[in-house]
């Protein structure tokens, strides 16, 4: 097989918008976790753990830090 490598330019400006909407994709979906978590009919696993006030807490610790990278990067 005859691998070619390639080089591509970008300007971090470029690249912050792509970056940051996945951040904004991943927060979310943990924020939609969290949400389950604390709520009373809440069912099935946890994302990180399986007490679901363990796992509220841990949701929202990472919810948090994704707001702080997202922040970094215009949002």
């Amino acid at each position: 097989m005859n691998i070619k490598q390639v080089h591509i330019t970008a300007l971090l400006n470029t690249l912050e918008p792509f970056v940051r909407s996945d951040l904004e994709r991943c927060r979310d979906n943990l924020a939609a976790d969290l949400k389950r978590a604390k709520a009373k009919t809440g069912k099935g696993p946890g994302v990180f753990s399986m007490d679901r006030k363990e796992d509220a807490e841990i949701l929202a610790k990472h919810v948090a830090a994704f707001d702080i990278v997202i922040k970094y990067y215009g949002g």
